[in-house]
């Protein structure tokens, strides 16, 4: 889970002297220009936000060119991806502002990243810093497992004996597993679980067994081939996942059947995409087909997206899921057509259904002309379905609303300058700040962006007000804040208590190391956090410790912000 702090972000912009640029404004309004825009890679590996962007045009008509730096980023269409990063350029016949959208794809591993944004027209070049917070773990730990038992592959094909096949089909299966909760279900006995194993051309089949004793969901994936080179996937309805012996409407195995001659086509499968080639995946009928796109999808048919389940048969059996969860995500019902997709069966393209947040992949959607075409994806919609349906989603960076940290702010001192910083956390983290209740002191201000509390006031006392943080889904939290600001003669200012926030830090500016001086009778956890709330170290100052020396070697120059106990400060390193 990443924090934002306090930020002070310089942006070079290569403009034309005394001409007027375009602007660049978020969903709030907020003028871009010396500021970070702001992507989140959630945790686990799935589709993430959209960000909307607007362009105000200096006059018309007027055409802009848009880059970014990073093949993983996209705009939506239509644009183009690439190993460069991708393109788009929007023309202008009027002065209306036109807007656009920009994400980043998934990948697995840690690691915020920066990134550049770049507009370019006859008026100039301006460049906008992208800050990318990536919120996967070290430890992408999966509670449900699903179990993989290749027995079945078909000889004929032995399309598993490819250990690349293999991999790519474990790790979508994981990616599936990694979202869903352990609830605990009875273990399931050998020789209990009945699957249907299909011959080729879906003509029949055999029920099988489980070998062995097992928790959670088996799944037995096996080349297969059929006249219309389609694979497949389902679950077994031979019997339900129990919890102390009562019925969940959960399966407990399935089948994957992997069209052993390619997707729709006799042009095999390309086993070679990466994330940062996610854009090669088109999928058409007409080339190699991504096989993690595929078996993703096809496993999805085994986990969730089948009558076989009685609560998707049941909203298939409507037209839609009405879940209320889901509505209200989605701002309306989710159609399921013929297919078992969420799909509302439209044949053009740009009216399929899509998730709302990442304006990609609602399951059998894949087509659709939002974003560019690549590898297919879970989208958050996609998770929300299983949910509906029985299955516990683990709470992940995607599913955490947004919240206020702080529990109270420093006091200040009449006359003299203040700063503390609104730590958030949760929800799609591209955050507006702003005192929506009672009122700050007399030359106090916050920044909207970043949540910097600052000023300097000539009137003593206690100040009341409500912060609002709103994330970018416009998703908000109030917070009541009581704020002392002492009169100057009633504060007498020592050397280590200049910091009012019952801890000193010196020296400050630091530069390879610095001390920190408090009274305490408990145990305080130490964290200092980057200009972009990532923690950066992590220690403890015990109750018999009155001072500790923190080495600081390593860490880039600039503005930190340290976290002892719930209390905030901000050092400057050299």
């Amino acid at each position: 889970m990443k924090l934002r702090i306090i930020i002070i972000t310089i942006v070079i912009l290569n403009s034309l002297c005394g001409v007027a640029q375009p602007v660049l404004k978020d969903i709030f309004g907020r003028n871009l220009a010396g500021e970070n825009i702001i992507l989140v890679d959630w945790e686990g590996y799935m589709a993430n936000p959209a960000i909307k962007l607007t362009i105000i045009p200096p006059t018309s008509p007027f055409t802009v060119t848009i880059t970014a730096n990073s093949p993983r980023l996209y705009f939506n269409t239509l644009s183009k991806t690439g190993g460069n990063g991708p393109t788009k350029i929007i023309s202008f016949s009027n002065s209306n502002p036109i807007d656009f959208y920009i994400s980043i794809f998934p990948d697995r591993t840690g690691g915020d990243e920066k990134y550049t944004l770049t507009l370019k027209s006859s008026y100039g070049t301006q460049t906008f810093p992208i800050y990318v917070i990536d919120q996967d773990s070290a430890n992408q730990a999966i509670d449900y497992p699903i179990i993989l038992d290749y027995s079945q592959d078909k000889t004929a094909y032995n399309f598993f004996a490819n250990q690349s096949h293999k991999k790519i089909v474990k790790q979508a299966a994981d990616d599936w597993a990694f979202f869903l909760q352990n609830m605990n279900f009875d273990s399931i006995k050998a020789d209990s679980q009945n699957t249907f194993i299909w011959n080729d051309d879906f003509s029949g089949g055999t029920w099988i067994k489980n070998a062995k004793k097992y928790n959670g969901f088996l799944l037995y994936p096996y080349g297969f081939h059929s006249a219309t080179h389609r694979s497949g996937g389902e679950p077994s309805t031979s019997s339900f996942q129990t919890i102390k012996s009562i019925n969940t409407n959960l399966r407990c195995s399935g089948g994957y059947e992997a069209e052993a001659h390619g997707n729709y086509n006799k042009l095999g499968w390309d086993s070679t995409i990466t994330d940062s080639t996610w854009y090669m995946a088109t999928n058409f009928g007409n080339v190699q087909n991504d096989l993690y796109s595929i078996a993703m999808h096809e496993m999805g048919h085994a986990f969730c997206f089948n009558p076989g389940y009685p609560l998707f048969k049941n909203y298939k059996s409507l037209g839609y899921i009405n879940d209320s969860i889901i509505v209200a995500y989605q701002g309306g019902k989710v159609p399921i057509d013929a297919s078992d997709h969420l799909s509302n069966g439209q044949t053009t393209d740009s009216l399929k259904y899509v998730d709302r947040i990442s304006k990609r992949c609602a399951y059998g959607s894949e087509y659709a002309a939002v974003m560019p075409y690549g590898r297919w994806v879970i989208s958050k919609l996609n998770l929300l379905a299983l949910q509906a349906i029985g299955y516990h989603i683990k709470l992940t960076s995607a599913f955490k609303t947004v919240t206020i940290l702080n529990q109270s702010l420093p006091d200040g001192t009449q006359g003299q300058n203040y700063s503390s910083a609104i730590v958030a956390e949760g929800g799609i983290p591209f955050y507006k700040y702003e005192v929506n209740a009672g009122n700050l002191p007399t030359g106090f201000s916050i920044n909207s962006f970043t949540g910097e509390m600052s000023g300097v006031t000539n009137q003593s006392g206690i100040y009341n007000f409500t912060v609002r943080v709103t994330d970018y889904d416009f998703k908000f939290y109030d917070k009541k804040f009581t704020l002392n600001i002492h009169a100057l003669s009633t504060i007498s200012e020592q050397a280590d208590t200049s910091i009012r926030n019952n801890f000193l830090i010196y020296p400050n500016p630091a530069k390879s190391q610095f001390t920190i001086k408090c009274t305490t009778s408990q145990k305080e956890e130490i964290i200092i956090y980057n200009v972009l709330g990532k923690s950066v170290f992590t220690d403890q100052l015990a109750p018999a410790e009155s001072e500790k020396s923190i080495s600081i070697n390593g860490l880039p120059k600039g503005v930190y912000i340290i976290r002892l106990g719930a209390k905030y400060s901000k050092i400057f390193i050299e």
